[in-house]
């Protein structure tokens, strides 16, 4: 497989893993602490939102967080060519 399709794959998955990682810290920072500060008197644990609890959000959050982390550091090596000639092009101007 070449390098424009190991690109494409990578970054097609990025934003595949990026979607529900924003998503989550949504979910966490706005909804449920919303529902909280409404008067949703239940542990921070049992708050729910779409049928899951508080920390499978979280969970999720990591684990598509941390995914998506190395999915950047393997996007930035396969450009590491392009970013290392970027000095060179500030050189010449």
């Amino acid at each position: 497989m070449n390098k424009v399709k190991v690109n494409a794959i990578v970054d097609i998955i990025m934003f595949a893993v990026f979607v529900p990682c924003v998503y989550s810290a949504f979910v966490l920072n706005f909804v449920l602490t919303i529902n909280r500060m409404m008067g949703a008197n239940t542990p921070t644990g049992s708050l729910m939102h779409l049928g899951l609890k508080r920390w499978q959000w979280r969970s999720m959050h990591d684990i598509t967080g941390w995914i998506f982390i190395v999915l950047v550091i393997i996007h930035l090596l396969l450009h590491l060519r392009w970013i290392m000639s970027i000095p060179k092009f500030f050189k010449k101007s």
